[in-house]
């Protein structure tokens, strides 16, 4: 396999997908969850601990502040939070994520589970 380096080259890739870029449900609470259970499973023991205190913090300290620009209305906020806190919560008793733990967690958050 060759590949080739051309400096003038450029590409554009339209945003787009099969659902919304902060869906509650498959980006805040999947994509922490899946953070936990990997950090959980590969970091040595000793960096596990301070990895998840520090994520804890930032969590209740930052989150909600950046996930203010993802939405739209109050409530939407409040799920986008609350989203991130059931993910850490739900990482000491899962091992991977699945489509029923999302539709539980959908249900806990009173989200839709079409992932649109």
């Amino acid at each position: 396999l060759r590949i080739l380096y051309v400096p003038t080259f450029k590409s554009y890739h339209a945003a787009g997908g099969s659902y919304r870029a902060q869906n509650p449900i498959l980006n805040i609470y999947g994509g922490y969850l899946n953070k936990m259970i990997y950090a959980k499973k590969y970091l040595p023991a000793p960096f596990w601990i301070p990895w998840k205190t520090v994520l804890w913090l930032y969590l209740r300290l930052y989150w909600p502040y950046l996930s203010k620009q993802y939405a739209t209305t109050k409530r939407e906020h409040c799920i986008l939070i609350s989203a991130a806190h059931l993910a850490f919560a739900d990482h000491k008793r899962l091992k991977r994520v699945t489509r029923s733990d999302l539709e539980v967690a959908a249900k806990k958050l009173g989200v839709d589970s079409s992932w649109k």
